[in-house]
């Protein structure tokens, strides 16, 4: 009886020594990796979400979702080297009538948090077609950020320099 209860007791304090996990209630994302196959960039991140609302449902395309910047939840800047400095490229996904066309940025969905505890923690992967952009110059970069549902940004991460195939 007397190892039952240690055993039950030990237990116990195991788990009452297990630690909630908190994040800041805005996103924060580290770059996993950038792999190039030809034309087609492969970009995986890490993230935390404290209050865990990063994701866009279906049904999320009024209101505040209804504005073009806010129709997707991440975006790449894109970068080119020139003259010793990096230019962002301008693209405009707003301007009409290419709305709908929107390079470099991207729709994540909403993976409901489980338990009590409503932190969100993963990995997102995403397919960059066409990861460069015609131009005479041949380094390339992005600079990467993300939203949650209540528009807090995530911090800024930028991938290492890319050289366009010749």
């Amino acid at each position: 009886m007397k190892s039952i209860l240690a055993v039950i007791f030990c237990i116990l304090l195991l788990v009452s020594c297990l630690k909630k996990q908190e994040f800041p209630n805005e996103p924060q994302i580290t770059l996993k990796s950038l792999q190039i196959v030809a034309d087609t960039a492969f970009l995986t991140l890490t993230f935390t979400d404290g209050d865990g609302n990063f994701g866009l449902r279906q049904s999320d395309t009024s209101g505040v979702f209804s504005q073009c910047v806010n129709k997707t939840n991440l975006y790449c800047q894109y970068y080119e080297f020139e003259d010793g400095n990096w230019q962002l490229i301008i693209i405009d996904a707003c301007d009409e009538p290419n709305d709908s066309d929107v390079p470099y940025h991207y729709r994540i969905p909403f993976a409901e948090p489980s338990g009590q505890n409503k932190v969100q923690k993963g990995e997102i992967e995403v397919k960059i077609a066409n990861w460069y952009l015609p131009s005479e110059r041949d380094s390339v970069r992005f600079q990467i950020q993300i939203a949650d549902q209540s528009l807090n940004r995530s911090n800024v991460v930028v991938t290492q320099t890319l050289l366009k195939p010749s």
